[in-house]
């Protein structure tokens, strides 16, 4: 007594119908699964509620009123002749003052020119140290930051 032996087509016809018994039970029970179902969480969010402050007026303190004095009449001033000394004088005052001018415009131009090289510097340096100061202050933000309980 020998079977008959199968042909291929009619084993693989036996394995997709056991498959497709054993695979639509499955998913059937497992979308009609009596778990509950996932929850998704969402952050609290967090909310401020600003309160007025009723501040006191402020009291004025009343000041006595002070008598005002009388203006005492002045005396019209009279012209003085100057003198070709006092004249010679101002004029010698006049070039030493021009003179201390161009020195001061001077010195300017050159602050100027040395500060325009140092600014660069500085502004390097300041910019070096604001990142150095982001760092420090994101790296304590990390340090302490913590993820809520019920995202977990």
């Amino acid at each position: 007594m020998t079977l008959p032996r199968q042909t291929g087509a009619d084993r693989l016809l036996k394995m997709v119908g056991v498959s497709l018994i054993i695979h639509i039970p499955s998913v059937v029970f497992l979308n009609l699964n009596p778990w509950p179902t996932i929850i998704k969480v969402r952050p609290n969010a967090y909310t401020v509620t600003l309160m007025p402050i009723s501040l006191p007026e402020p009291e004025i303190p009343k000041t006595p009123v002070q008598p005002v004095p009388k203006e005492e009449k002045i005396k019209p001033v009279e012209k003085v002749r100057k003198t070709q000394k006092e004249t010679d004088s101002t004029k010698r005052l006049q070039e030493a003052l021009d003179e201390i001018r161009k020195r001061v415009a001077r010195k300017e131009r050159e602050e100027e020119r040395s500060t325009a090289i140092t600014s660069a510097k500085a502004s390097l340096e300041m910019e070096s140290k604001l990142n150095d100061y982001y760092s420090l202050v994101w790296a304590k933000i990390k340090g302490m930051w913590t993820i809520p309980e019920n995202l977990l």
